[in-house]
C-alpha cells in the first residue's frame, strides 16, 4: 500500500511540490469566495474544507488549473482546504473574515 505524501503550505510559500505547486490562494483572508490556482492541473482530486478542528465542513471532486471555494455560510475564523490528487495531500491555511 502506498502511502500519501503530506505537504502543508505555509501562507507565505506556495511551492508544495514540483508537479503540484499552488500559484496562488487569493484572497487570504477571504470574506467567503476564494481561489487556489495550480500550475498543473489537478486529475478528479478530492477537495476538502476543515475547520481548526479538524472537522470537515465539505468535499467535492476538483479538476484543472483553478479550484474555486466558498465559505460565505460559515462564520469568522480559520479553516483548511485540503487536497488529495495522485497518492499526494496538500492542505493550505485560509481566514475568513
Amino acid at each position: 500500500m502506498e502511502s500519501a505524501k503530506s505537504i502543508i503550505c505555509n501562507t507565505l510559500f506556495f511551492h508544495c511540490r514540483a508537479d503540484h505547486p499552488i500559484e496562488a490562494l487569493y484572497p487570504n483572508p477571504t470574506t467567503g469566495k476564494f481561489l487556489v490556482t495550480f500550475s498543473k492541473a489537478l486529475q478528479n482530486a478530492a477537495a476538502y474544507i476543515t475547520d481548526a478542528d479538524g472537522k470537515t465542513l465539505y468535499h467535492f471532486k476538483a479538476s484543472g488549473n483553478r479550484v474555486d471555494f466558498d465559505l460565505s455560510k460559515f462564520s469568522s475564523g480559520v479553516y483548511f482546504v485540503r487536497l488529495k490528487d495522485a497518492g499526494n495531500i496538500i492542505t493550505k491555511k485560509v481566514v475568513k473574515q
